[in-house]
């Protein structure tokens, strides 16, 4: 009984059950699909990489896009040197807390360069305004404003 328990055997049957844990470990890895990675993240890359040259664009403009609440109103005012190249906007109200509130609406250019949204439109909270701007120049621009309602 004592040659069984001695020392020498001891650390190699822990040897071997680490070994046989650290396999375990490994084939659960592998038979697990990775759920982050996509078929075509290639193509994900190249749409996201038109919002990040759009948010550029917007940057480089002098004048940024300004909100206004107001008599139940929430009211988004362009800059003049960006309504007049603007063709439409399409507004995303994003939810933060509740993806079933969010809101999207596209609208044409307006003359004055004010967008109009009621706030019957939309539940309490806050909310994350993505403006996709499309203009005549072939330029798009984006931006992003914070909104608590």
């Amino acid at each position: 009984m004592k040659k069984i328990l001695h020392s020498g055997n001891v650390i190699l049957a822990g040897f071997a059950v680490m070994l046989l844990f650290m396999s375990y470990l490994v084939y659960s890895c592998i038979s697990n699909p990775a759920a982050m990675v996509s078929d075509n993240y290639y193509e994900q890359e190249m749409t996201y990489q038109t919002v990040i040259d759009a948010r550029h664009q917007f940057d480089l403009l002098q004048q940024t896009v300004t909100m206004k609440k107001e008599n139940n109103e929430i009211i988004f005012f362009f800059p003049d040197s960006l309504n007049r190249q603007v063709v439409q906007t399409n507004f995303t109200f994003y939810n933060v807390a509740n993806s079933h509130q969010d809101y999207s609406r596209m609208l044409k250019k307006s003359d004055d360069g004010a967008y109009h949204f009621s706030h019957r439109d939309f539940a309490p909270g806050s909310y994350r305004v993505k403006m996709q701007i499309e203009s005549t120049h072939q330029q798009n621009y984006y931006h992003e404003i914070p909104l608590s309602i």
